[in-house]
């Protein structure tokens, strides 16, 4: 029996290190609460000074990317290279001058993988990030990093102005940057893939530099922020002043700015980093009213004039070490102890959408639109609060009277939200946005989903929901986590999952890998025969015969999930 190979060969521990990557991915995504969902490849180029067999290589040889979408890559690298405008450049360092060449040809393998990926990429649902191009072996090697770009769509980019240019950026895309800036370290190290390089940079240390990136970067056109903001502010957030903790906001604007209605201007200027200093001036500001601030100083109080706050960068401090950047009304990053991640009250249109008419069916459109304006008022605000969405909520309003405040029923205005909100109690409004009761104390029995690991307004708003169909409840606790309770999971296809299943049925021991990860990511969606089906192939391909020391991975038997039913499946 042959041992294995790699046809598609750059260097012996290729497999290792794209698995090394995949998993350092994967856990930064899940530290910033980002879905985790994404692809890791790996192209290689042929270099000019070497002769292996193939002029492009694929890491994993046998997965979602074919080989035919890479044909005649290298001849389109030799062709740009040979036309690229650098070659016109002169430096007057020697050492720059000799590097030239191989930065060049480094910049045209970058741009042109990119140019292949991208024109797959739309059809197929994903967005690529491509690692700057480094020497391995024979090969120009390529990181790539793909992720779904529905996933990516969730979280705003904004536009910044440099130099005359500008780029889109969020916190996901500078924590993207980061591992794609450890993966070109990492090949440069001696047999990569064979020693995981852990000591270069850990996903923590890849989260903080990326957060302390993003707010270096140009908010006020032209100007970057200086490397210590985030720091500063940081430290800002956690200094109290005479016992009270720091709520406020501080806006991101030019001197110069006209946006703003300015109450007060300091004759000098306070530095953000004078901690305490600073902490004083933030004790004035209070609803729409904050400091304003340039690059590194504080220079007056201020509010934003009508409408004017849609585009404002602002820091917005939500008590004790706790704080969000913001552009307007989106939440950029969430700030808590030091770590940051992205705002968890995000949640897509679609997908909020989605849940409304399975969990309150016959709600209209417009009506599921006002929910999810209202979860977002909810999310924004600095105070924990809880708003309950009941189909029968006349009816609870009138059973609940004595635990809570019946009102006359009124439509839920913003500013009706705002003020009730500011009590201890559920809002009780029904699917069509008519508020009949506030400051309602909910009952339930206890059930599975409860968890002692949350508080009282958690709990009671799950015991609530669960008591009866036609329920949802939006949770937003002190600490600025929110929930939707229930939040079902999404619908996915059948035919995909169809399709799966068969691949895995068909497969050998060279390409049963990516069948098998889609059926168990997706195990939930699984009815008893098809668990029996997944069960049968995977035993199969198990006992299939295989060479000396060949790795296999065996699971566990899949068993149906009792909460899966026909509705999580579409066409």
């Amino acid at each position: 029996m042959r041992g294995k190979t790699i046809d598609l060969f750059m260097w012996g521990y290729q497999i290792h290190f794209a698995a090394d990557i995949s998993r350092r991915a994967t856990e930064l995504l899940e530290q910033i609460g980002a879905p985790s969902n994404l692809r890791v490849l790996l192209v290689g180029v042929r270099r000019p000074d070497c002769e292996a067999h193939h002029p492009v290589c694929v890491e994993p040889e046998d997965g979602d990317w074919n080989i035919v979408d890479f044909e005649g890559l290298h001849a389109a690298v030799e062709a740009a290279y040979r036309t690229d405008d650098g070659h016109r450049m002169f430096y007057g360092d020697q050492r720059a001058m000799d590097a030239k060449p191989e930065n060049i040809r480094r910049k045209v393998v970058v741009d042109q993988v990119k140019a292949r990926l991208d024109a797959v990429d739309g059809p197929g649902g994903w967005r690529s990030f491509c690692a700057p191009a480094r020497p391995v072996g024979c090969y120009h090697v390529v990181t790539v990093l793909q992720l779904r770009a529905d996933d990516l769509a969730r979280y705003p980019e904004f536009e910044v102005s440099w130099h005359h240019s500008s780029y889109r950026t969020n916190f996901l895309l500078r924590c993207i940057d980061e591992l794609l800036d450890y993966a070109q370290l990492a090949l440069q190290l001696p047999e990569t893939g064979r020693i995981i390089s852990g000591d270069i940079r850990s996903p923590d240390e890849m989260v903080r530099r990326a957060a302390s990136r993003l707010m270096m970067s140009p908010f006020i056109e032209g100007q970057f922020m200086p490397s210590y903001l985030f720091e500063g502010i940081d430290d800002l957030s956690k200094t109290p002043y005479e016992g009270d903790q720091g709520i406020g906001r501080l806006y991101i604007a030019r001197d110069d700015n006209t946006d703003f209605e300015r109450l007060l201007t300091l004759s000098e200027p306070v530095r953000i980093r004078e901690t305490r200093w600073a902490r004083k001036m933030l004790q004035m500001a209070a609803g729409d009213v904050g400091l304003l601030a340039n690059t590194d100083v504080i220079y007056a109080l201020g509010r934003p004039l009508a409408d004017r706050d849609r585009t404002a960068f602002t820091v917005e401090f939500l008590g004790r070490h706790q704080w969000d950047l913001r552009r307007g009304d989106d939440i950029l990053m969430r700030v808590q102890a030091g770590e940051s991640r992205l705002p968890s009250d995000l949640i897509s249109q679609a997908r909020f959408e989605d849940n409304v008419s399975r969990v309150l069916p016959g709600t209209p459109a417009e009506n599921a639109t006002r929910l999810l304006e209202i979860y977002r008022l909810l999310a924004s605000r600095p105070r924990g609060s809880l708003l309950v969405v009941a189909s029968d909520a006349a009816a609870e309003a009138e059973r609940l009277e004595l635990q809570g405040s019946r009102i006359v029923p009124t439509i839920l205005t913003d500013q009706l939200l705002d003020r009730a909100a500011d009590i201890d109690g559920a809002i009780l409004i029904a699917p069509d946005g008519v508020c009949h009761a506030i400051g309602v104390i909910l009952d339930g029995p206890v059930n599975a989903t409860c968890t002692p690991s949350r508080g009282g307004r958690y709990n009671s708003a799950v015991r609530y929901v669960s008591d009866a169909p036609g329920r949802l409840a939006f949770i937003v606790s002190d600490d600025q986590t929110t929930d939707i309770v229930p939040l079902l999971r999404p619908r996915v296809s059948n035919a995909a999952i169809e399709e799966a299943i068969l691949a895995l049925e068909a497969a050998s021991l060279e390409n049963y890998h990516g069948p098998r990860m889609f059926v168990r990511d997706h195990a939930f969606y699984l009815d008893a025969g098809r668990c029996d089906r997944v069960n049968a192939a995977l035993a199969r391909i198990r006992d299939l015969p295989r060479e000396l020391g060949r790795i296999v991975i065996i699971d566990e038997d899949l068993l149906p999930d009792p909460e899966f039913n026909p509705s999580y499946l579409t066409k």
